[in-house]
């Protein structure tokens, strides 16, 4: 049986682990929950199939094969039994953005979703942004998700708003929106409701830009390039998008003229 101090200093080489493999903040928050439960047991491959049928998501099975990795157990995951169920996607028109950005009562939160449509950012990294994130060229750079760098257009209006927000900063790397993550959440989901009867989330306008460049005939591997998605290798990547440069001029023609 582990003493506290062996769970305590296993814990943090798993951690150790996690942020070698760049996992973000909340990633790395979840699977260390699921670590605590596994270390405090002996888990055999019985006890794992148990307790995969409580926790059967794909966060807990993404934990797994950390977790299999990291302490080199003979354990397997076992497959979904039954047949998958496909998940609608939950997507917005522009028609539908539109209706939303203009009759949202707070301008700040319009500013944010008009954000967060043209660019596919998600928004932890949309309220993470900076006056140090901005360019010249109507872009923004920064480092998202998995420490990957990423670059996204913006309109002239969203830089105009960008650029009102800015004057009320104390300083260029203090975040432009000032919302909490949570807070952002609820918000537009209650308002989203009240003006589209429709449940979404932030994470709806990434889908969004997504279905927009998709049937406006843009490829879907420069879709996933340009959305960062992580089941694209970097190879894959750059084997489908050699010239990063001409894919953000498409995806200016496409979704922000």
């Amino acid at each position: 049986m582990l003493t506290p101090s062996d769970t305590a200093a296993i814990t943090q080489q798993y951690l150790n682990h996690l942020a070698n493999l760049k996992y973000s903040k909340n990633t790395t928050a979840q699977y260390s929950l699921y670590f605590n439960t596994f270390i405090t047991q002996e888990p055999s491959q019985d006890w794992l199939e148990t307790w995969l049928r409580k926790h059967n998501n794909p966060v807990a099975r993404a934990f797994l094969k950390t977790f299999i990795h990291f302490t080199k157990t003979s354990l397997t995951i076992p497959p979904i039994k039954g047949r998958a169920r496909v998940k609608e996607l939950n997507y917005l028109i522009p028609v539908d953005i539109n209706k939303l950005i203009i009759n949202i009562p707070n301008p700040k939160y319009a500013l944010l979703i008009r954000l967060l449509y043209e660019t596919g950012l998600r928004i932890s990294e949309a309220l993470a942004l900076t006056p140090l994130n901005r360019t010249p060229e109507l872009t923004l750079k920064g480092i998202g998700k998995g420490n990957k760098e990423y670059t996204v257009n913006i309109s002239d209006e969203t830089s105009q708003g960008l650029n009102y927000l800015a004057e009320t900063l104390l300083a260029d790397n203090e975040p432009y929106f000032r919302i909490k993550r949570n807070r952002a959440y609820k918000y537009i989901k209650s308002e989203a409701y009240k003006i589209l009867n429709q449940k979404i989330t932030p994470h709806t306008f990434r889908h969004s830009t997504a279905m927009r460049l998709k049937n406006q005939g843009l490829g879907i591997d420069d879709i996933k390039t340009y959305l960062r998605h992580e089941h694209i290798s970097t190879t894959n990547i750059y084997a489908h998008t050699e010239n990063k440069e001409a894919l953000l001029k498409t995806v200016r023609k496409l979704i922000i003229n």
